[in-house]
């Protein structure tokens, strides 16, 4: 990814807290039939692994060992040249687009142990329902529905 230095981000602390804050994570590579896209929701798991879940059905679920792009996006918007006082003195400003990313790259890891998997999931759901008056539980649910997820 094109990257200005002036922009870089290296700061540790600061990128696990757009991966905490922002864990949708668009995870691409190159499959079968070309490059493959996929948006999967993600916990950050210690300084350098990411755990997540997609469904069985997706290739991703048969993808061990693939190397990976991960893009997390935060908060990003339009800017006009309008807003910079020396567009109105010079006229030399142009409009730009400002945004937050994240890229995490790294071999894709498939654990297919059920045990894993249940805890991964109530972690994540868990966290995102935290916010909710009446949070669901992944053990409401059929217990063959998580299975087969």
């Amino acid at each position: 990814m094109y990257l200005p230095k002036a922009f870089a981000e290296t700061r540790r602390e600061v990128l696990d807290a757009l991966l905490r804050a922002y864990p949708l994570a668009t995870v691409l590579l190159i499959g079968m039939d070309g490059i493959v896209a996929n948006l999967v929701p993600f916990e950050l798991d210690g300084p350098r692994r990411l755990r997540g879940h997609v469904a069985r059905g997706n290739e991703l679920a048969h993808a061990d060992g693939a190397e990976v792009l991960l893009l997390f996006h935060g908060p990003q918007g339009y800017v006009s040249p309008n807003w910079y006082p020396s567009k109105h003195a010079t006229g030399r400003e142009v409009p730009t687009w400002n945004y937050v990313v994240v890229e995490a790259r790294g071999r894709l890891r498939v654990i297919d142990d059920a045990l894993w998997l249940r805890a991964l999931l109530e972690r994540l759901t868990d966290r995102h329902e935290a916010a909710l008056s009446q949070p669901w539980r992944v053990g409401d649910a059929p217990p063959d529905h998580i299975e087969s997820s």
